[in-house]
């Protein structure tokens, strides 16, 4: 609804004001004023209709105005759609980058988790597989012992109970000295089976204990690349655990290996947790040297691990005669803190791993600690029995496994 000035509502109220005066001038035929009237009245009509003109005017700018600020809001409207629509379109890339960068990672992560689960589907099938056949050789030989002793004990005791009653009249002094060897024969029986038992139950949960030391060792450091598998020709998993506790524990600035292979890679491993030390494994075969330092780089360890080739020579031992590592690579070695001596192999000789604490103890520290390993074959123990014969400093340490003996006083090196 239009809304009327107050100037148009003065100018109506006048109009009508002179058109009642022009009514009544002509009532009274006062035509002078009738017409002085209406032609004011005209006047008047002019200037409201030329006022609402002009009023219209007005409202057409200010709707021009407004037009024109509805326009300016608008283009700032679409101004701010096409910024919105270029942040969506840059947070829509932002997070698809993000999206593809995290399948990324989630599938280097697989990747990597699938390794890891491999070489513990390997390990697992290595422990199972690869020394199934030891296990089955270790068993049918206790077997074979236990029915040997068995046979043997039983054959006493007949010919003893043969002969006791086939001499039944020789005189009760007689029975009595038979009865006992009889006694002694029993015993001699149950100790044979005793013995034999707690074997084959050593036999059977020595694989769980190697896989479990296994799966101890990769969850601690997380190996980068596939290992050697341990056991066999190599120490097994429990030795190559016990070698990093105690580093661990010790602490060392240089461990020293007679020999390399898979405990060479573990140890690297275990010094590069601790921050600081090195390890130097003496190799006498060039190729497998060679073998052990592609490793070596395959799990980015050349700051934690040096593979020396080290060919075997005749080496003087006290008097005696050995071949062992050649003197130009173990000579500069030291101040040595763990000694690890798992080489050279026994078919270099009998007593072939005697020369390394001879030749070595001047190397070691005070509180050095050698572990030998294959301690329970008959050639390590003789060679650990006349190492502690020779120095009775010398001490070995209580361990739990048969494949592995730590030795401590076995250091001479004296520091200032």
């Amino acid at each position: 609804m239009r809304r009327w000035t107050r100037r148009q509502w003065v100018l109506i109220a006048a109009s009508v004001v002179l058109w009642l005066v022009g009514i009544a001038a002509c009532l009274l035929t006062a035509w002078p004023v009738a017409g002085a009237a209406l032609a004011t009245l005209v006047l008047l009509v002019a200037l409201a209709v030329v006022d609402s003109g002009s009023e219209d005017a007005r409202l057409l700018a200010k709707v021009n105005v407004l037009t024109k600020r509805a326009d300016r809001t608008l283009e700032q409207v679409d101004g701010l759609e096409e910024r919105l629509a270029r942040q969506m379109r840059s947070a829509r890339r932002a997070v698809e980058d993000a999206g593809t960068q995290s399948l990324d990672e989630i599938s280097t992560f697989k990747l990597q988790l699938a390794a890891v689960i491999q070489q513990l589907v390997e390990i697992n099938q290595a422990s199972r597989a690869m020394n199934i056949d030891a296990i089955d050789e270790r068993l049918s030989l206790l077997r074979d012992g236990l029915d040997e002793a068995l046979r043997r004990s039983a054959s006493g005791v007949v010919d003893v109970v043969e002969r006791v009653a086939s001499e039944r009249g020789a005189g009760e002094g007689r029975q009595a000295k038979d009865l006992d060897a009889l006694k002694a024969t029993t015993r001699q029986l149950h100790s044979d089976i005793v013995a034999t038992r707690r074997d084959v139950n050593r036999v059977s949960y020595e694989p769980a204990k190697e896989v479990e030391a296994m799966l101890q060792l990769t969850r601690r450091y997380e190996p980068k690349d596939v290992l050697p598998l341990a056991g066999g020709w190599a120490m097994s998993s429990s030795g190559i655990l016990m070698l990093t506790e105690m580093v661990r524990d010790r602490r060392p600035a240089l461990v020293v290996e007679c020999g390399s292979g898979a405990s060479t890679l573990w140890l690297g491993y275990a010094l590069r947790a601790q921050g600081y030390g090195k390890v130097v494994a003496l190799e006498h075969e060039e190729s497998y040297a060679a073998q052990v330092r592609a490793l070596v780089a395959r799990h980015d360890l050349q700051d934690w691990v040096t593979v020396l080739h080290a060919p075997l020579q005749e080496r003087d031992v006290e008097g005696e005669t050995h071949r062992w590592y050649s003197a130009d690579q173990t000579d500069g070695l030291g101040p040595i803190d763990i000694l690890v001596v798992d080489g050279p192999p026994q078919a270099v000789g009998p007593w072939s791993r005697y020369p390394a604490l001879p030749l070595l103890e001047s190397r070691l520290r005070a509180d050095a600690v050698l572990v030998i390993d294959d301690a329970a074959r008959d050639d390590e123990k003789a060679v650990v029995q006349r190492w502690k014969e020779r120095r009775d400093t010398v001490t070995q340490l209580p361990f739990t496994s048969r494949y592995q003996a730590v030795l401590t006083g076995v250091g001479r090196l004296q520091e200032s």
